[in-house]
């Protein structure tokens, strides 16, 4: 297996808390981010017990009929910063299509659902056909000493 996956890493409340969070939407690419977002600090620490002792970001991501993201690997772009994992939290089963693939493998997520892979590996979204879904991202990061 490419990934690492733990079902049911949060639960039914605390996906619909996150989702509750979301204030405003930019389009971003061939999916929505949300803007003004910022992780509960009880959900960032059970995040935090998995990439310790790394900084965190994250984002929610929301994907409409006919969105998908495109292969590509999680890679900082900043040199004084190193991506270390990436991680993919399903917060709703509302949608149909849409499935996360790492190196070619669907992850095959249900709601509370985490997966976690490394940035370098080649990982998509595929379109979403009904509904809508929604996902935090969050990606460990190192600095560069």
């Amino acid at each position: 297996m490419v990934f690492r996956k733990i079902e049911n890493f949060l639960d039914d409340q605390e996906c619909d808390f996150l989702i509750s969070l979301m204030k405003s939407t930019t389009k971003k690419e061939e999916r929505l981010e949300c803007a003004d977002f910022k992780m509960p600090k009880t959900i960032a620490a059970k995040v935090q017990e998995l990439i310790y002792p790394r900084i965190m970001t994250c984002a929610i991501q929301v994907y409409e009929v006919g969105h998908r993201f495109s292969p590509h690997r999680d890679e900082y772009k900043d040199k004084r910063r190193v991506r270390t994992h990436s991680m993919s939290i399903l917060l709703n089963n509302e949608f149909e299509g849409g499935e996360l693939y790492i190196e070619g493998e669907p992850a095959r997520q249900n709601k509370g659902d985490l997966v976690m892979f490394h940035p370098n590996q080649m990982h998509w979204v595929e379109g979403v056909w009904k509904g809508t879904r929604k996902v935090l991202t969050v990606w460990g990061v190192k600095n560069e000493d």
